[in-house]
């Protein structure tokens, strides 16, 4: 545990009178794809005291905390849940973090129980196929740049998840190295894992080598486009939620 962020989640609870369940990182230290010059960004779910949520006004649903290069956002449990309901792709990302912080009574575990159950993988599908498309409209320099990787290992992680999903029909890991562990006989899985190592700044790639990668990961887009709807859709079972969150709340 990084003392600084133990630290900020405890001005947090204290600050706002909450209590955090689950903390984790997002973004690059979540995909382990960071540098030791990589931000922090921590993203956590809380709930208030039983008695907040009988007001009129609701209490804040969202909370956001900004100190120096770490960037702290939190969910109010009954948000959280209710993004669960429609398979929100951050909340899945967020419990399936490669670094997590905090994990109060079991917290993650049981949702990702529900998660593996009640997940859409159609919704997910649409989320990465959304993500490898954008970044594959975006223009590469003529010289290699951080942010050029950043956009083809966007493209990469997507390329892989809706792979797992579409092939495995199951839902895909959110650390990057351990999709790639899952591509060994992928005939990109050589040129992604060089891809991470240049993000990484321990092995040279050059501007050929990243267009070409972004070259082929963009031919990708008309196969995933018309296997997206053969993915299976799910409901959440408000019935599980609620007794998620009435166990959340005692």
């Amino acid at each position: 545990m990084n003392d600084n962020i133990e630290e900020l989640l405890d001005s947090i609870e204290k600050k706002h009178d909450i209590t955090i369940l689950f903390a984790c990182e997002a973004g690059s230290r979540a995909y382990e794809l960071h540098t030791p010059s990589s931000d922090y960004d921590v993203r956590f779910i809380y709930k208030y005291e039983s008695a907040r949520y009988l007001e009129l006004h609701r209490p804040e649903d969202v909370i956001t905390s900004i100190d120096k290069n770490y960037d702290l956002q939190g969910w109010d449990v009954y948000k959280a849940l209710h993004l669960f309901t429609k398979s929100n792709p951050s909340l899945y990302e967020w419990i399936h973090s490669s670094v997590c912080y905090r994990n109060v009574k079991g917290f993650r575990e049981k949702i990702c129980f529900m998660m593996k159950e009640q997940y859409s993988l159609k919704a997910l599908g649409f989320h990465y196929f959304k993500l490898l498309h954008q970044n594959s409209k975006r223009n590469l320099t003529s010289s290699v740049t951080i942010e050029d990787i950043k956009v083809v290992l966007h493209m990469a992680r997507a390329y892989m998840a809706l792979t797992v999903l579409i092939q495995g029909r199951e839902l895909p890991p959110t650390s990057f190295f351990k999709l790639v562990n899952g591509f060994k006989a992928d005939p990109l899985a050589q040129v992604i894992t060089k891809l991470s190592g240049a993000k990484k700044q321990v092995v040279h790639i050059t501007s050929s080598e990243i267009k070409e990668i972004k070259a082929l990961l963009e031919k990708k887009l008309p196969h995933f486009k018309n296997e997206l709807v053969n993915l299976p859709d799910k409901d959440a079972s408000l019935e599980d939620i609620n007794l998620f969150l009435a166990q959340q709340l005692t």
